[in-house]
Order: structure tokens, then sequence, then C-alpha cells
């Protein structure tokens, strides 16, 4: 039973009362003002009516039945909508509606209070013609303050009976609650929980606790109240802190749910990931979701840097140590990194001297800086980026099988662009929301965009938006100006360039043959498909190949046709 059908049980009560209402009704009235008695909920969801047949097929003319709404918001003035505003009785007599097809009616409507006070219901007393106000308001007034004493009597008698059922069951492993889902016992072995208090309602959602489906617990054939085997719910992760942008890829997901289990132990951890894919982006979420978080990020770039830089940087030196050394000395990046993370960039460019020392220190977890003969303890998480795969380099003699061990405990392969396109959107509204630059020509950019392998990965996307930004902040590009200027990126020139010719600048309007000669066949191909709607036989004759070559190379660069 899920808390909407709860909620339904719980009003059950009250449908009873109604029951015992409607005689009191036909007892204080003439069978021919033939009345229409109709029970509303504290939102004005009428639950229940009754009458004679005739009436009630009258009610249903103006949608006045079981499961609709009547409040002032949803059908103009009514003596239910009035009566909820108000919290007193309430009268309506015919042309007051609001409703045209209403106004032959003649109503009256009152609150249905419980013990605490507070609105349990609404009661309508209707007529299909003219009827005494004064009358019908004293009716349904004692109709309301009779069904209201009766659920506080019900309520008073159900306390005591599940108060004295908690007593009888004092030990009893599951919750206990009266009709209001208020706690009356809450077993022993939830007492560390805070989640569930005695005389406060059960919480209906917690990310501690799990309900199972709730029993009644009943005096005879009356319920008192519910009771729940309760289980604390394992402990939900903590929210993963990510450095970058939100991804919309599954396959980045994926990659991030691998990330967020290696940043919660303390293992170390190789990113392999081609240059500009975010390898940096991702140490800072290993960092940040880490046991060592309370501590620094330290990041050296080993590539930048020649061996004796690189030791000086790494492993500090004493004062005075060397030529041109400060005079006090300098605290190397692994002792900064002291209970933090050291982030190794580019480790793969290490020497055979640096990789030795490096493998010292990570056996010896002792560093002793140039020109000093003081071993320091350390303590850090280590994190290695490199954009060539180690172990390749293992088998080539390049890299120290020893350190590789030592250092690639866990391998995390971060996804090249081309691998998540679904990420060049918020990329791209990223871009634009920190510039407040607005464009038109979305979809136009992405349409270029898609089609390129992106070697360069989110850097050569971000260096294309911003060549984009530089030259047209106030323009709209035609799709051969934004290829023109995804092209000045690339690496692969177009084929059999004219040394002579001079490329004129991306913002200047460019021919449609000019553009073509400057483009590789991927990018023609691109640009004739598009300019032929994607019409393949209409491409292949433009191109000069037959249709299955058009297939082959479409296959081959990873074209799709857009339906």
């Amino acid at each position: 039973m899920d808390y909407r059908e709860l909620a339904k049980e719980q009003k059950q009560d009250i449908l009873q009362e109604f029951a015992a209402a409607f005689q009191t009704v036909k007892a204080w009235l003439d069978p021919s003002d033939d009345p229409l008695l109709v029970l509303a909920d504290a939102q004005g969801r009428i639950l229940k009516r009754t009458g004679s047949l005739k009436v009630q097929r009258q009610a249903d003319e103006i949608g006045f039945g079981e499961g609709s709404v009547w409040t002032n918001r949803q059908v103009g003035t009514n003596a239910i909508g009035l009566a909820l505003i108000h919290r007193k009785v309430s009268a309506v007599s015919r042309y007051q509606h609001y409703v045209t097809l209403s106004q032959k009616w003649t109503c009256f409507a009152d609150v249905i209070t419980d013990e605490t006070g507070q609105c349990r219901g609404i009661i309508d007393l209707s007529f299909h013609n003219t009827f005494p106000v004064e009358k019908g308001k004293q009716l349904i007034s004692m109709i309301a303050q009779k069904m209201s004493v009766a659920l506080m009597q019900e309520r008073v008698l159900a306390q005591q009976a599940i108060l004295q059922y908690t007593l009888d069951n004092a030990h009893s492993p599951t919750v206990i609650c009266d009709l209001q889902q208020r706690v009356c016992h809450k077993p022993g072995h939830l007492a560390a929980l805070e989640g569930i208090q005695v005389g406060k309602v059960l919480p209906t959602e917690s990310n501690h606790i799990n309900l199972s489906r709730p029993q009644p617990i009943y005096q005879g054939e009356q319920q008192i109240g519910w009771q729940y085997s309760v289980t604390q719910s394992v402990a939900r992760p903590q929210k993963f802190y990510y450095s970058g942008i939100a991804t919309q890829s599954p396959v980045y997901q994926d990659f991030l749910a691998k990330v967020q289990l290696a940043a919660a132990s303390d293992v170390p951890i190789h990113l392999f990931g081609e240059t500009g894919s975010g390898k940096e982006v991702i140490a800072k979420s290993l960092h940040n979701n880490s046991p060592f978080k309370a501590g620094p990020l330290v990041t050296v770039n080993c590539g930048a840097l020649n061996d004796d830089l690189l030791q000086s940087e790494l492993f500090g030196y004493a004062p005075g140590a060397f030529t041109g050394a400060s005079s006090k000395g300098y605290i190397g990046k692994i002792h900064q990194a002291q209970g933090g993370t050291l982030f190794l960039d580019e480790v793969n460019s290490m020497s055979a001297k640096m990789q030795s020392a490096l493998l010292r220190v990570l056996e010896d977890n002792m560093v002793t800086p140039i020109g000093s003969d003081k071993k320091e303890k350390i303590h850090f998480r280590l994190v290695t980026a490199s954009n060539q795969d180690l172990r390749e380099l293992v088998q080539a003699g390049d890299f120290r099988m020893d350190l590789f061990y030592r250092i690639y405990v866990c391998g995390l392969v971060v996804p090249p662009l081309r691998a998540h396109l679904e990420d060049l959107l918020p990329l791209l509204d990223n871009f634009c929301q920190q510039r407040q630059w607005q464009i038109s020509w979305v979809d136009q950019l992405l349409q270029v965009a898609k089609t390129y392998h992106w070697p360069g990965n989110v850097r050569e996307f971000n260096n294309f938006l911003q060549r984009l930004y530089l030259y047209f902040r106030e323009t709209k590009p035609t799709l051969a100006q934004l290829q023109e200027a995804l092209n000045m990126g690339r690496f692969a020139g177009p084929s059999n360039p004219t040394p002579a010719s001079v490329p004129e600048p991306v913002g200047a309007a460019v021919s449609g043959a000019q553009v073509s000669q400057r483009l590789s066949e991927m990018d023609r191909i691109v640009m004739a498909l598009d300019q032929n709607d994607y019409h393949l036989q209409q491409t292949a004759l433009e191109l000069g190949m037959s249709r299955s070559t058009l297939y082959r190379r479409m296959k081959q660069y990873h074209l799709k046709v857009k339906r």
C-alpha cells in the first residue's frame, strides 16, 4: 500500500459518519425536497455523494460527481469553495453560482473539523430547486457539528486504545502509530535513528529508513492505528564533486562513475587520455572526492621541465644547494602535497634518471631535498597522467616496469571528445554564458562540429569557439565560414595546396569553389551532403564519384545520413 492508498484509508472514518448523516437529512426533510448530500475532502475533491437516482443524474449534468474538484478556483463561486475559504457555513442560491449550469441549484456547505480544529472535509447539502436559506444553513451546520463531534469521540477512543496497545506491546520490533501517523512506539534497535521520533508524524520519505507495507491495528472491528516494520537504509554515497561541465553523454557518465569509485580509495591512479581530453579536470575531481581532499592538490607538468629543474621542483633543495639556489631553500612539490594529492602530468616524459628517483620516493615514502641529508616522511595520494599508453612504453623499454607497477594500480582511460559528442552543446553553452554571448546559429555550428574527429579534444573545440567569437561576435557565419574556422586549427592541410595562395580572413566572404579547394575530402563530402540536403545520388554526382564510393567514404569518416 503506497501513501496515496493510505490517505484513502484514513478517510474511512469520515465516510462512515457520512452514511449516518444522510439518515439525519432524510429524517428532517420531506421526500419531495429530493436532497443530494455530498462529502468533499479538505482540498474540495468530492469523495462521496448520495441521494435519489433522479437528483444524482441532475448532478451529473453539471459534473457534480465523485472525483471532481469544487473549489472557487476550479468552478467559480459555489458553496463548497466558500466553506473551504471562510471555514464556516456557506450558502449559494441559484444565480449566485458562477457557472450557468449550476444556477438551477441551491447549495449549503460547512466544515467538518477534527479534535485539533483542523479541517477534515466539507459536507454539502444541495437541492435542484429553491430551498429556504436559513433552514438549509441550520441543517447543514447541525450535520457538520454532529459529524465533527462523532469524529472527535472516535479519535479520542482510538487514541486511548492505541496507547493501551503500545503499553501492551512495549517490546514490539515494529513502529506503532496512531491513525494520524504519529509515532507511539519506536523499537529499541532504532533508538539512535533521528528520523523517527515518538510524538512526531512518521516521515513518509527518508534517505535513512525503509518502511514496510503498513499493517492496520484493530480493536474489535474498529481500526485504532498502524504498525510498520522499519529498517535503516544503506547510506547513500556522498555527492560527487565534478570539476568539469555537466555531461549529457552515457559514455562519459559511465566513465565518471568509475572516477567516483576510484576517488574514494587511496591507491595511485593513472589517467591515460589524448591531448586536451580533460585529464587535469579529472585529477581535480579525484582529489575533491578523495580521503585526501582536506589537503592540497599540487600539480607538476613533467614535460615542461628539464631533468635538473624537475628534480629541484619535485624534491626541493636546501639553502645554497647549488649555484643560483635561493638562500632560503625550496620546499619541493612532493613535500607540498603532504596530506593531499600530487598530480604528475605527462609522467611519460620523465627521463630514466627521474623515473628512478621517483620510484625511490614511492618505495620509501621518504623524500630528500637536493643538498640535504635529511629525509622527510611523506604521505600523499599520487595521480599521474600521460597521453601515451605506458604499457606500450614499458614494452619499448622507454618506461621502467617497476615504476609502472607503482603508479598504474588503477588505470582510467579518459574518453576523447569524439566519443561523447553529446557534450558539444553543454560546452558551447558554458562558453557563451561566460562571455554573455547569444547566438542564433547553434544548430549550424553543431552540424559542422559533429563531422570532425577532434584530435585536440575539448581544448581544440574551445579554440574553435574562440575563433568564432573573435570573427562572428555580431554576425552570423555561413556553413562555409564555420568550416573554414574549424580548418584553421587542423594539422592536416588541404590536399594539393597552392604555395602562392594567401588564405582569406575567416570573416571574409568566400565562394563555395574557393572553400572546396582548401578542404579535405571529408569536409568536401560533408558540405556537399548539406548543400544537397543529404540526397546521396545528387551528392555523388557533384563530387564526381559513384554512389557506392560515397557510401564507403561516409562509412570511413563515420558520417551518417540525416533523416
